[in-house]
């Protein structure tokens, strides 16, 4: 409920009704909230209804205005309590977000100090927000940083618990035109801190050959003209 005439306002239970056989039903929410000047407010609303009932109309009061929306309940489902769908029904998709700290370049963060700096700060909002946040540790060419100072910021993420970093061959995105983190650069990461692959890549990488059974990159030169044919074992 938004606000608009600068009053304020009071987003309650009694503004809602939902259109019954036995006549309009007040909702069971229990909702009560004072509405400042121009401000919104997000509320759930709740009714109780007949199982057999499949379309009615939900009455939306303020004043001397009535607005009805029809209502259509024919797909209604049981809503798990186990996490799978929020509470509207709605599956949970997992959310993946990633923050690209360096690409605008110094028109935004000057060097690698004000990179470093913003990078550990997304981060940090992110985790606080619950999201698992990637960074892509880069920073363009104009840019006065370099590689010691993306070094200094990947090092400082894993440390902290980054949830994924980028993989570009040798480092450097040629379309883009900025310098990112290599395949290497996780190895090094994981290496250093002891930090674990996903169970299945780890799983596909002892089936191809491609690790040991200590899960460590194989050193075998002479798997390499085999590789094409292992990738689809």
């Amino acid at each position: 409920m938004t606000d608009h005439i600068g009053l304020g306002d009071v987003f309650w239970d009694d503004s809602f009704r939902l259109a019954l056989a036995e006549g309009p039903t007040a909702p069971v929410s229990g909702l009560g909230l004072l509405l400042g000047r121009l401000a919104a407010r997000d509320a759930e609303v709740r009714f109780e209804v007949p199982k057999n009932l499949s379309k009615t109309e939900l009455e939306i009061s303020r004043g001397q205005q009535t607005t009805r929306i029809p209502v259509d309940l024919r797909d209604r489902r049981t809503i798990p309590q186990d996490g799978s769908v929020d509470r509207f029904g709605l599956s949970q998709k997992p959310l993946l977000v990633n923050s690209v700290v360096g690409f605008i370049g110094p028109e935004y963060l000057y060097d690698g100090k004000e990179i470093i700096r913003a990078g550990l700060e997304d981060h940090f909002c992110g985790k606080l927000l619950g999201l698992p946040l990637g960074v892509d540790v880069c920073y363009t060419n104009h840019a006065e940083a370099d590689q010691d100072d993306m070094d200094n910021l990947l090092t400082l993420l894993a440390a902290a618990g980054v949830t994924f970093i980028m993989g570009v061959p040798g480092a450097d995105d040629v379309m883009l035109n900025y310098q990112s983190t290599s395949f290497h650069d996780a190895l090094y990461v994981r290496d250093l801190f002891g930090l674990k692959r996903a169970p299945e890549f780890d799983d596909w990488l002892v089936r191809t050959g491609l690790a040991g059974a200590d899960f460590r990159l194989a050193g075998d030169a002479g798997l390499l003209p085999e590789f094409a044919s292992r990738l689809i074992a």
